[in-house]
């Protein structure tokens, strides 16, 4: 016995089918929808489910939708965003439009239902716009909504092996030893008062106000040797001027 589609009349075959199968999927759509008329294009780039659904009485769109995994309804809205291709194309209205963002509650619902999505017209009578099974890698950062989900999603493995390596430290017997802080050295030389630089005068400043004198060039309006009316000029300036350099 001959597998036809493994024999080479298989491609042709499935060329000739091709009609037959896009007519039959009409014909199927059409008895689905009822008296609405629209389709379900799919999920966009940025991570949305999009298609168009109108009225096929009337041709005005807005009308209510649901967005469905497997049986269970998990989100509902309106076909009213701006669709310009679908208007030319049946002359219905251009407010027709429906998207569903996929977030990951969203996802984690498709995942649960295998994958089957569809959506629906919304009220007393549900008809069917469309539906498909979407092929979900739990591990493709790009169906989170936000950077902290993303992370959670890239690094999935590596938080799996921290985790297990926590559960295996052993937990410690008694407190912890308190640990000194360590000694800020370095530091005290910024508000030393003393001159760090030979040929720099004495200014009685902390060192700091000194580095950020000579930073902005301010030595050459400033003279703030000890006893100077500058000096406190300086500190003026200090406060109010370098302090609003530093938000920027």
């Amino acid at each position: 016995m001959t597998i036809v589609g493994r024999s080479r009349f298989g491609p042709v075959l499935d060329r000739a089918l091709r009609p037959a199968r896009r007519i039959w999927g009409g014909l199927r759509r059409w008895r689905n929808q009822g008296p609405f008329r629209g389709y379900l294009d799919g999920v966009t780039p940025e991570g949305s489910l999009r298609g168009w659904v109108i009225d096929r009485r009337t041709g005005r769109g807005r009308v209510p939708v649901a967005l469905y995994a497997g049986p269970v309804m998990i989100e509902v809205g309106y076909a009213n965003g701006l669709r310009e291709d679908v208007r030319s194309a049946t002359g219905g209205e251009g407010e027709c439009g429906f998207h569903f963002s996929l977030s990951e509650t969203v996802w984690a619902k498709i995942i649960a239902a295998g994958g089957h999505v569809s959506v629906r017209t919304h009220g007393t009578e549900s008809h069917e716009i469309g539906a498909m099974v979407l092929a979900v890698d739990r591990s493709d950062p790009g169906l989170a909504r936000n950077h902290i989900a993303a992370c959670r999603i890239a690094l999935a493995d590596e938080f799996a092996l921290l985790l297990r390596l926590l559960d295996a430290t052993p937990a410690p017997e008694g407190p912890l030893p308190s640990l000194a802080p360590a000694a800020f050295v370095r530091h005290a030389r910024m508000f030393t008062t003393d001159p760090l630089i030979p040929e720099v005068p004495a200014s009685g400043h902390p060192a700091y106000l000194d580095y950020v004198r000579y930073r902005y060039r301010m030595d050459e309006s400033y003279a703030v040797e000890p006893g100077l009316e500058s000096q406190d000029r300086y500190l003026y300036w200090y406060l109010t001027a370098y302090r609003s350099l530093e938000r920027r």
